[in-house]
């Protein structure tokens, strides 16, 4: 599938289990339903626009909150760095580095 979608991936998540959100966009990849990047995008973007908090979270974009998780590996080639915490290099939590 390629283009853009509108869905959210995450927002009726109700495993409860913190952490474990990265299977659901592993799914729709190994589904075939959607490419790594649109997964991506959808949970983070479309998610945040889909519970009306995109003007301040959900994109890297000056003046909204930055809170970011940097992996050492490329999520687009290996979905599976989603779920490895060892594959975290750093975390920033409102612009702040945390780890």
């Amino acid at each position: 599938m390629s283009g853009r979608t509108n869905s959210q991936l995450g927002t009726l998540n109700l495993n409860n289990f913190h952490g474990w959100n990265f299977q659901e966009i592993v799914f729709y990849v190994n589904a075939g339903l959607m490419s790594p990047l649109d997964a991506l995008v959808t949970a983070t973007g479309n998610t945040a626009e889909a519970i009306s908090l995109d003007d301040r979270l959900g994109t890297l974009t000056t003046g909204k909150l930055a809170d970011a998780v940097v992996l050492k590996a490329d999520p687009l080639k290996d979905l599976s760095v989603l779920g490895k915490p060892e594959a975290i290099a750093m975390v920033f939590k409102d612009g702040r580095r945390q780890f």
